[in-house]
């Protein structure tokens, strides 16, 4: 059976000397998508990512955590395991959200406003929404 191409399809490709060859990942490089809008895209997921906003505690709710941390203020030296529901601030966007941390506190730091913990973390007093310490509170708060 004869082709029309029968006389030029096994003729070697001439090569130029003057321009190397371009390594296959470059050649697949050239058929790459192309983003118009590079960064669009992160936008959009941070625009569509959800946070709360802080909510206001009533003044019981403040009194109860008040005696709840003169009480770990009181026992430090008996190094309780505590959990901290607390909240953070988003850096990026209008709100935040509320997050929960066990550990032993180190020290009440009331100049600052803070709590430290021996894992290293610190939390912000006026943040906090709940204190979770059964070994301790049962004791003493009904």
């Amino acid at each position: 059976m004869n082709n029309k191409y029968d006389d030029i399809i096994n003729i070697n490709y001439p090569f130029t000397l003057k321009h190397p060859r371009m390594s296959l990942s470059s050649r697949a490089g050239q058929f790459a998508p192309f983003a118009a809008l590079t960064g669009y895209s992160d936008i959009i997921k941070e625009e569509g990512r959800v946070t709360s906003d802080k909510f206001l505690m009533m003044d019981d709710e403040f009194v109860f955590l008040d005696r709840k941390l003169r009480l770990i203020r009181d026992n430090i030296d008996k190094k309780y395991e505590i959990t901290f529901n607390y909240f953070v601030k988003d850096n990026l966007k209008e709100g935040g959200k509320y997050i929960s941390t066990t550990g032993i506190v180190k020290k009440i730091d009331d100049y600052r406003g803070i709590i430290k913990l021996f894992n290293s973390e610190e939390i912000i007093i006026d943040n906090i929404v709940d204190i979770i310490c059964d070994d301790l509170f049962n004791n003493y708060i009904q």
